[in-house]
């Protein structure tokens, strides 16, 4: 609740989950499989709002997380009449080549911001804002592929385009959006 025009809410996060096996079905699941195996281990949130003289809202949220924790894996494929070395009998099967919690991604921090003005419009309101996003603009990765085979490409996602190979440990999957500024014109029915 608004108190003398302000409100604040904070957050924080410890997450820790260990792991001795990942599965039963296979005695590879045990390779390198105890360790940290949790996701990120430390989460602040924090939102805050102010209502300023003249109807005018200010706000702003601040997110800090640490890295995510990755773990290099690599693909053992399946024995069969043409492929009889370097190879499972068993089946093709994901080893995993470090300890979980051995590399971890870059801290992800964001600010986002917002302001706006109320106008009554008979017993009804108009609100007019904008939202920044991402307003330091940071660009931090914060998911990779985790195998260590070369992965397939196209540049821009383009179907057209050529397919390209590159290594797959550590090459990007997702990564944090570019700044982003919205207007915003919202009618309140009261």
């Amino acid at each position: 609740r608004y108190a003398n025009g302000f409100a604040l809410l904070a957050g924080y996060t410890y997450a820790h989950t260990s792991a001795n096996q990942l599965s039963l079905a296979s005695p590879n699941a045990v390779i390198n499989a105890k360790g940290d195996n949790g996701g990120r281990r430390h989460l602040f949130k924090g939102t805050m709002s102010y209502m300023l003289p003249y109807n005018v809202n200010v706000g702003a949220n601040i997110k800090m997380q640490s890295g995510q924790p990755i773990q290099r894996t690599f693909s053992v494929q399946a024995c069969t009449t043409t492929v009889t070395t370097n190879c499972l009998s068993q089946g093709q099967t994901t080893i995993i080549a470090e300890a979980p919690g051995s590399s971890e991604l870059d801290s992800l921090f964001t600010v986002d911001l917002r302001g706006g003005r109320f106008f009554a419009v008979g017993s009804h309101k108009v609100e007019v804002s904008m939202d920044v996003y991402n307003l330091t603009n940071a660009n931090t990765t914060f998911s990779v592929r985790q195998t260590s085979t070369e992965t397939n490409i196209r540049v821009a996602g383009d179907p057209s385009a050529p397919v390209t190979r590159i290594p797959g440990y550590y090459s990007p999957t997702g990564v944090l959006g570019p700044r982003i500024l919205r207007f915003n014109v919202t009618y309140w029915f009261r």
